[in-house]
């Protein structure tokens, strides 16, 4: 018995992982990164200028406002809600070093519920069984850094929340760890029967 509260100790020692999520911004904007990542998503229909959110004018692509994500670590990223100006498209794009960059998730203009009248934010979702989801998806990556930028609209841009749901990856060592506590469990337990 001892061996299975041992084994399922360190099991959930090997899984356990927080995120200390930082944000910054490349390019001219208005109001604070870390408004992206406070956790307050900003009611639908706000206005795109509203003080919850980070916008600014023009600057499209790569090369203009670039919102980026620091999760601290590697984390296996498996959904995002986001908050976008629901008239404009916005890229996400993910990378485990800072410099190689994959594309993530892609948001069309008008892809949530909020339509052009009254228009504002928009909360969209990857998770299907959210009622913000936006119709697709993607593949879970694993990621240190996301980052997001406006690539085509009305030149008026805004983001007001990226939350990311996470999950640990585990490191060699600890999924060695992890698969010799199940052999000790598995072994006290064909002992015991």
């Amino acid at each position: 018995m001892k061996h299975i509260v041992m084994a399922a100790a360190l099991a959930g020692i090997a899984f356990n992982a927080t995120a200390a999520i930082t944000a910054s911004v490349t390019g001219s904007v208005n109001n604070l990164p870390s408004l992206v990542v406070d956790g307050a998503v900003p009611v639908e229909t706000t206005s795109w200028t509203a003080d919850e959110n980070l916008w600014w004018i023009g600057q499209e692509g790569e090369g203009g406002v670039v919102v980026t994500l620091d999760f601290g670590d590697l984390f296996s990223v498996e959904q995002l809600t986001v908050s976008f100006d629901n008239n404009d498209s916005y890229q996400i794009d993910y990378s485990v070093d800072g410099s190689a960059w994959g594309g993530l998730w892609f948001v069309g203009a008008s892809a949530g519920n909020v339509g052009v009248f009254p228009g504002g934010m928009d909360t969209l979702s990857s998770d299907p069984l959210s009622g913000e989801y936006t119709g697709d998806g993607f593949t879970p990556v694993v990621a240190r850094y996301l980052r997001a930028y406006a690539v085509d609209g009305d030149g008026m841009y805004s983001i007001g929340e990226i939350q990311a749901t996470l999950a640990p990856v585990p490191e060699p060592g600890s999924m060695a760890l992890l698969l010799s506590g199940l052999f000790v469990i598995g072994a006290v337990v064909r002992r015991s029967v």
